[in-house]
């Protein structure tokens, strides 16, 4: 596209998972075991069900001039679950993800800049009880901003400078712990040759 010297692209995609098993647990119920009655819980593989994901993927980049460069990714995705269980892809995967970069270079200098947004998701609560009903666990939508910069000191050699998650000093982003800040003073990358 040559008003923005750059380009334009679009993918649509469908992708449909059949026979999904999953561990299944079974109860059990006895009068014959001590203590009367008993209940036991066995657990096997089954076929739960299958799952259909559509969606597209748009992005456009371009060249302001011969230093700077842009890129804007965005996904789109719907999920429909047909599941016996409580098998539920469809809150877990996001319906949206976008990318936002800004790029740098002049000689040895370069930096960079990056933005991440996804909408909210729903992640199983961790349990070591597989009996247990599983729990989803809402994770809010995120907004990520990164940033490196960069100097080559020869053509093998370049030290850098990056840091993720700027905005913020933590941010829920799964289940498991909260995504600190992460900053890395300076990285030495040298190429073998």
């Amino acid at each position: 596209i040559k008003p923005i010297n750059g380009s334009f692209s679009a993918d649509i995609f469908t992708m449909k998972t059949t026979q999904q098993t999953s561990a299944i647990a079974h109860v059990i119920a006895t009068p014959f075991a001590p203590p009367f009655p008993a209940a036991f819980v066995s657990q096997g593989n089954g076929n739960i069900g299958w799952s259909r994901a559509i969606g597209a993927e748009f992005e456009l980049k371009g060249k302001v001039n011969d230093k700077w460069s842009w890129s804007i990714n965005d996904t789109v995705e719907t999920i429909s679950d047909h599941y016996s269980d409580a098998t539920n892809t469809k809150d877990r995967t996001p319906v949206n993800v976008t990318n936002l970069h800004l790029g740098y270079q002049n000689g040895p200098w370069e930096a960079d800049g990056y933005v991440y947004y996804t909408t909210k998701t729903k992640q199983p609560q961790p349990t070591a009880n597989f009996a247990a009903p599983i729990v989803d666990v809402d994770i809010p939508g995120h907004v990520s901003f990164s940033a490196r910069a960069a100097y080559a000191l020869n053509e093998s050699t370049t030290i850098s400078l990056s840091g993720q998650e700027l905005q913020t000093s933590s941010a829920k982003t799964s289940t498991g712990l909260e995504t600190d800040r992460r900053k890395r003073e300076a990285t030495l990358h040298q190429i073998q040759q």
